[in-house]
Order: C-alpha cells, then structure tokens, then sequence
C-alpha cells in the first residue's frame, strides 16, 4: 500500500501560522478552531499535572466529508523524566479538530490570505498563556501577562521586573519550531517485501548505511538506533523498518491509512488495543506515525536542554475516528500509541 512522507523544512515560505493551516513541528500551536480551544485541565499531564509541551500538528482534510474541509491533529507530550514510562503512551495526548469551509475564521477561498493578519485567536476573544501557546487561565498581577497554568506562572514570576524574561522561559518551554513538507509519494519504500531476508553480513549493512545519515544534525540518536539494530537483527519486523526508512533518513512523519509500520515485532497494539471513538464509538484507524527520527532534531535531555535523553521511540502510531466524526467538543481526543524503541 502506497505512504506519504514529511520532511523537515528549515525555512518555510509562509509563516507557520492558523491561516496557512501548517504542518509543523514544536514552537506554539497554530490552533484551527481559534475560540473554542480545549480547556488547559485536558492538555496538563496526568502524572505531573504541568502542562504539556506541543509536539507537532499535521492539515489533514478529508475531502469527501464536508464537515472537515479543513482538519487538523495536534499532538502533545510532557517531557518530564519520571512520567516517561516504557509502554505507556499517558505522556501524550492527541486532538482532532476540523471545520467545514464556510466558518467563522477563514476566508472559503485563500484569495489575499497573506493579508489577513487578523486571523488569530486574540481577535476571535482567545487570550493564550505567553509562553505556550495554549488558552490562557491566569494572570500575573504585576504585568498582567497571561499564562495556561500556574506552574508556568510561576516560572515567570521571578523574573517579572525583567522585560527578556518572557522570551528567554519561552526559549525554555517550546520545543525547536520547523516546518513540515507537503506530502511526498513514498510508494517505492512501500513496495518493498513485507518480511526480508539478511544474513549477520546484510544486517550490519543495513544498520551502518542507516547510522551514518545524520542530516546537519548531531549523530547521538542515530547511534541509539544502530545499538539497537545490532542488538535485535533477529527481530523481521525492525529489519524491514530500517531498510524502508535508508531511502529517507529524514523523514519525519509517515502518512498511511491502516498501514503503519512498525519499528520492531514488539509493543505492537492488538485490536483491542485501540479504542473506539469515545464520542461515536467508531473504530479508530491508524493515519499518520512520527519517526523516532525527529528526536535528532529536537535533541531532547533530562532538563529540557534540547539534547537527547529522556524522550525515546520506536514510533508514534496516531489512530483517528474512522468517520471523523463531529460529535464531542470542537477539539476532540483521539488515541497515540507508542511503541518502544528497546
């Protein structure tokens, strides 16, 4: 079955913002909906209760469903080291919003969108916390800057006198912002055998050709998945994983309904495994999947430094309402499974 594929794009033509409807990766969310945001009790972790950092969001409309004319997923995680836990996915959370093409925030035709910097959230009544990008709940009394929580709050309170102290907790908070690519075919990658057959000489080719794609970016992760691949050369299904992905190194999020693939013959979800919509009790179907090869992008680390560490997967397998249904609140939940990367 045929895939798409999206890559980084360092420099983006337009600015990542909710009138170009963006893919894109970290910095503050481009919400959809621009009133109607989830309540910040629904994006706190569950474990820590701080708030969770955006991850990435992905356009992806459903063309014959009227009601989602336009459609994005958002997805969230908290970084925190003690609520990363080998086969849980609860430091996540998932929403899917969608709006039909006549609504209330965007033009029915892009005709001068470039234009209109008045589509934002501010001018639909949305305040959003100054650091996150995510609706707003409090407010300092001294500066009168809006914040999601008061854990962000609080990081901000120390330093109110100072007038950088917002952009440098914001530098502190927000994950490295890219852009994303358009879909590309990646039909050839697809195509090939679903359960190859190497010998010890093949396997170590095929991890070595994988490590030593490293982009502009530090090599620290990828030296994680060549570990891993001399470790699990038995394992089939992580075999196929990386000789799919040697062809695209890069590729960040892999787009294909019911057909994901997975990095390893372990932690894979069972049918059960997956939960019905909880607003039409639809099946959910696997959409789209982050590569753990965005990781070597973010450079992650136990204090939130931006260096690897304490955030590791095999993949993300995003599974969305079947019928994208419109019951429910505007943003509505979906379900991330995470597989593991042993």
């Amino acid at each position: 079955m045929a895939a798409e594929g999206a890559f980084i794009e360092e420099k983006t033509d337009r600015p990542l913002e909710s009138r170009f409807f963006p893919n894109k990766i970290g910095g503050p969310p481009a919400w959809l909906d621009l009133k109607n945001l989830p309540p910040v009790s629904e994006i706190l972790c569950d474990d820590c209760q701080s708030p969770r950092h955006f991850l990435c969001q992905l356009y992806s409309p459903v063309e014959e469903k009227d009601t989602a004319f336009h459609r994005t997923i958002f997805v969230f995680v908290c970084l925190s080291e003690k609520c990363f836990q080998l086969g849980s996915n609860k430091n996540f959370i998932v929403f899917r919003n969608q709006l039909p093409r006549h609504n209330s925030f965007y033009p029915a035709f892009a005709d001068g969108i470039d234009l209109r910097t008045d589509i934002t959230c501010s001018n639909f009544g949305c305040n959003l916390c100054c650091l996150c990008g995510i609706k707003e709940e409090v407010q300092c009394e001294r500066c009168k800057e809006r914040f999601c929580s008061a854990h962000h709050e609080n990081l901000h309170t120390k330093y109110c006198s100072n007038s950088h102290s917002t952009v440098s907790q914001k530098d502190k908070i927000l994950l490295r912002e890219f852009g994303l690519s358009d879909p590309e075919d990646l039909s050839d990658v697809d195509d090939e055998p679903d359960e190859p057959t190497h010998n010890s000489e093949e396997v170590a080719e095929i991890c070595q050709k994988f490590s030593q794609f490293n982009s502009p970016q530090d090599d620290a992760v990828l030296e994680d998945i060549f570990k891993t691949c001399s470790e699990t050369s038995h394992d089939k299904t992580f075999l196929k994983f990386k000789a799919r992905m040697s062809d695209y190194p890069d590729l960040i999020i892999r787009f294909s309904r019911n057909n994901p693939l997975w990095s390893s013959d372990q932690y894979q979800p069972t049918a059960e495994s997956i939960p019905l919509c909880e607003y039409c009790s639809s099946p959910r179907e696997f959409e789209f999947q982050v590569l753990p090869q965005l990781l070597n992008y973010l450079k992650l680390d136990r204090g939130g430094n931006l260096q690897p560490g304490v955030l590791d997967w095999g993949t993300l397998a995003v599974y969305t309402c079947k019928n994208s249904c419109d019951k429910g609140p505007p943003y509505k939940k979906e379900f991330l499974w995470k597989q593991d990367l042993l």
